[in-house]
């Protein structure tokens, strides 16, 4: 007898378990994004040293693009939404949790919020020597302070951190998926199909559309976990 769905039928898996393993699936891809931005900025840095150096030229320009993207997309994982919230592994070391906390002061103090003096610019005065026709040896400028440059130590730990989280996290994602392939393999080919169907490919359109996507397919099984 074959009572077992279509090969290659692929439907929306519901329930808490199956929610956590969808949002670990998407944190995961954002601690892998800025685990390549920083890896990618230590390469970059390897061979021009000069990106390193506050300025406006080109190396410095990808520095803080590539620093700022890696910010955004960590620090993502960690800002509620949407995704459930998870705590950070006991198994990080006191350096990594350190280093943790220092990326999410940036990114929340440097990024999303105005709350930190680095970030700002400051209109200063001081005493120069006096310019031919001058008699009021006074400069009045605006520069900015100082903005958090990290170092190579730093960026380095920050690629640790995020080695250590996507195998913890991957870790906990295989666990429930494990969970997930042993309850739905036993539904009955009627079972299967009367799950909504997914879609693979997913057009790109409003963002709120695809909020009330996320939030239609979270709706719970009878009898589910």
């Amino acid at each position: 007898m074959n009572d077992r769905p279509p090969l290659h039928d692929a439907r929306i898996l519901h329930g808490a378990s199956a929610d956590a393993h969808a949002d670990l699936h998407s944190t995961i891809e954002d601690i892998a994004f800025a685990q390549a931005c920083a890896a990618l900025l230590l390469e970059q840095s390897a061979a021009k040293p000069s990106i390193w150096v506050k300025d406006q030229d080109s190396g410095s320009i990808e520095k803080r693009a590539l620093w700022t993207a890696a910010l955004i997309s960590y620090g993502r994982c960690f800002t509620g939404g949407l995704r459930m919230q998870w705590e950070l592994p006991l198994s990080l070391t006191p350096e990594l949790l350190a280093c943790h906390e220092r990326v999410i002061t940036m990114r929340n103090q440097h990024l999303a919020h105005s709350v930190s003096d680095l970030e700002q610019a400051a209109t200063f005065g001081t005493w120069v020597e006096p310019q031919p026709g001058s008699d009021r040896p006074f400069l009045v400028a605006a520069h900015g302070l100082v903005v958090n440059h990290p170092g190579r130590g730093e960026v380095t730990l920050f690629v640790a951190l995020c080695e250590a989280l996507m195998f913890e996290l991957s870790q906990r994602q295989w666990a429930l998926g494990s969970a997930l392939k042993e309850e739905y393999s036993a539904l009955t080919a009627q079972e299967w199909v009367a799950l909504p169907p997914a879609q693979i490919a997913i057009p790109l359109d409003s963002a709120d559309a695809s909020r009330r996507r996320k939030r239609s397919h979270r709706t719970r099984r009878p009898g589910g976990k």
